[in-house]
């Protein structure tokens, strides 16, 4: 086809040998039960916010010049921005609009 080019994309992921996640202070064991490991900013609280975990992103540097990667001096990371209907609780369990404590909700 004329005028056009191809670009295809490749996402990889890794697993870092850190002791946390990379955007929360919550643990990382593995063989955990399912969530038992999840912190306020895992389930996306009100009011909460991520904050970089630095080891991550030091062992994801190391790794991309080890493997002679062209490394970026910026990253820029975007939140996500759910729009949630409003519903009833009584329609709803568990009612996420009264979960105020850090512990994850279990369906």
């Amino acid at each position: 086809m004329q005028g056009w080019e191809t670009v295809i994309g490749i996402e990889t992921h890794a697993q870092l040998a850190t002791t946390s996640k990379i955007f929360s202070g919550a643990a990382t064991a593995f063989g955990a039960p399912p969530n038992a490991q999840a912190s306020a900013v895992d389930i996306a609280l009100p009011g909460v916010l991520p904050v970089l975990n630095r080891q991550a992103v030091e062992l994801a540097v190391r790794f991309g010049l080890a493997i002679g990667a062209q490394v970026n001096r910026r990253s820029v990371f975007a939140r996500k921005k759910v729009a949630r209907r409003a519903r009833s609780c009584a329609r709803e369990w568990p009612c996420r609009r009264q979960a105020t404590s850090a512990r994850p909700i279990r369906a």
